[in-house]
């Protein structure tokens, strides 16, 4: 059997499924769940653009309990979750990742989306966002490239690949990115990486 994806949360249940029928990334909502993808003013955007999902279901968690015992009723309706993607014109869910928006020269950036784009050069990269007072974010791309081709090889082509204001302030090429415990590439190794 193929091994498919899907969509839920703790809070919000099961979502959205693929299925043998439909393949494509989490697949569509299930039957009276809605799903939406919204830009940081939580308007609707159209099929194909990247933002945060929104879901709207039944199966919602009823509240949270509170410090005295009792318990705070969970609001209804469309419920932001704190993750980002986008929806094709089937409304098939693609799942990008955590939200995590920073603001570089006016324009709201998402560094997982970045990244996605620039793995089309066939190297793993990770952006490491760092606060910058004129520009308001500067962008650090590391690289996992074996053959440890410079920094200015990588520049051009993530400059070839990228509009101008997703470009790297900086690129840091490695042979390997450093692992958390659980084997995926350490976030805070990176930041302190990017910091030096």
């Amino acid at each position: 059997m193929p091994l498919l994806d899907s969509y839920g949360s703790t809070e919000l249940g099961n979502i959205a499924f693929a299925t043998l029928d439909n393949p494509v990334a989490c697949g569509r909502a299930m039957e009276g769940i809605g799903v939406r993808v919204v830009d940081e003013e939580g308007r609707p955007v159209p099929a194909g653009e990247a933002g945060e999902i929104e879901v709207d279901t039944p199966d919602g968690l009823e509240g949270l309990i509170a410090e005295d015992g009792t318990v705070q009723p969970a609001p209804s309706g469309w419920q932001p979750t704190g993750d980002l993607g986008r929806l094709d014109e089937h409304g098939n869910l693609f799942v990008l990742g955590r939200k995590l928006a920073v603001h570089r020269n006016g324009y709201t950036l998402y560094p997982e989306v970045i990244e996605r784009k620039a793995e089309a050069a066939q190297c793993p990269v990770r952006i490491v966002p760092l606060p910058d007072e004129r520009r308001g974010t500067q962008l650090v791309f590391f690289v996992e490239d074996e053959e440890e081709r410079d920094a200015a090889h990588w520049r051009e082509v993530f400059n070839g690949l990228l509009p101008a204001f997703e470009q790297p302030n900086r690129v840091v090429v490695l042979d390997r990115f450093p692992l958390n415990r659980n084997g995926k590439p350490d976030k805070r190794a990176l930041e302190s990486l990017a910091r030096q």
